[in-house]
C-alpha cells in the first residue's frame, strides 16, 4: 500500500511542478488508474502536511534546480541499481526526500549489503524514512485516513 501512496505523491507533486496548482483532474485520473481514495488521500495528507510544516516546497520544472547530487563511491554504486539511484534522485528533486534521507538510505542499504537494489527493495528503505519521520504530527495509525475520509 505504502508503494502506492509513494506512487501517488510523486505524480501528484509533478503535476504541481507542471500545472502549479492542484488539480480535480489529476485526482480523477489517479482513481481511473484504480488508486483508491484512501491511498490518495493519504498522499495528500502526508503532502499538506509537509508544506505546512514548511519541509515541502514545490517548485515549478522551469525553476534552477539548487540540489547538489551525491557521487556514490565504488562500494555505494554496487548497492543500487542504476534504476534505483535514479529514482532517488527524482525524488530529492520533487521534494519527497531530502538529503539527509539520502545519506540515511545509502547507509541503511550499505549496511544491509544490498547488491543492486531494485525499485522494489529502495521502496521499502523510502517508506521507513518518508512515513517514520520524527517531525510527522501524526502517527502511523492516524496518517492512514478510515475509509470514509477524504482530503480535498
Amino acid at each position: 500500500m505504502y508503494e502506492r501512496i509513494i506512487k501517488i505523491i510523486a505524480e501528484f507533486l509533478q503535476h504541481m511542478q507542471i500545472s502549479g496548482q492542484p488539480s480535480g483532474d489529476k485526482l480523477q485520473e489517479l482513481e481511473r488508474r484504480g488508486f483508491t481514495v484512501v491511498e490518495i488521500s493519504t498522499a495528500l495528507s502526508w503532502i499538506a502536511e509537509r508544506i505546512e510544516a514548511g519541509n515541502l516546497i514545490i517548485r515549478s520544472q522551469t525553476s534552477e534546480t539548487s540540489f547538489k547530487h551525491r557521487i556514490l563511491n565504488d562500494i555505494e554504486k554496487e548497492v543500487f541499481s542504476p534504476e534505483a539511484w535514479g529514482l532517488l534522485v527524482q525524488y530529492q528533486e520533487l521534494g519527497i526526500l531530502k538529503q539527509e534521507h539520502i545519506e540515511q538510505i545509502i547507509d541503511r542499504g550499505t549496511l544491509m549489503n544490498l547488491y543492486q537494489a531494485d525499485i522494489h527493495a529502495l521502496s521499502l528503505l523510502i517508506i521507513a524514512i518518508m512515513f517514520h519521520q520524527p517531525e510527522s504530527n501524526h502517527s502511523m495509525y492516524r496518517l492512514l485516513l478510515q475509509a470514509d475520509e477524504r482530503i480535498h
